[in-house]
């Protein structure tokens, strides 16, 4: 198990370049009609991982990718008031499992690497 602190930057121009989201040009991608088209086809055909294959490990590079995406969903302030426990173990893995709703145990249990993201109440005074 081991903690993911999103990186402090204080504007979203830099979070976007830290993460390598838009590389290159600098252009304003909000509104091109492609955009739009990628974006619903992205909502349309987004699905719920209802099983998973214990075995098949999570690139980390592909994590810290994803962890990084994680950091351009709006907050308030754009201050993202969470922190985020990456679960590898085993063990680990299992207490959080009894922690669960029934319909949830199996599935902790079973992917490779569990996810927690913590909301920090108060994040104006770290």
């Amino acid at each position: 198990m081991f903690s993911y602190s999103m990186p402090k930057v204080s504007s979203s121009w830099g979070r976007r370049h830290l993460c390598g989201l838009f590389k290159g040009k600098g252009k304003d991608f909000g509104s091109s009609k492609i955009d739009l088209e990628v974006f619903s086809r992205l909502v349309n055909t987004r699905r719920s991982a209802k099983e998973f294959l214990p075995e098949k490990a999570v690139e980390d590079s592909v994590l810290e990718k994803i962890l990084c995406l994680t950091q351009r969903a709006p907050s308030s302030f754009n201050i993202q008031p969470f922190k985020v426990v990456l679960v590898k173990d085993k063990l680990v893995k299992k207490d959080l499992a009894y922690c669960m709703t029934d319909t949830n145990i199996k599935k902790v249990l079973d992917a490779p690497i569990s996810v927690v993201f913590a909301s920090d109440l108060q994040p104006g005074k770290q």
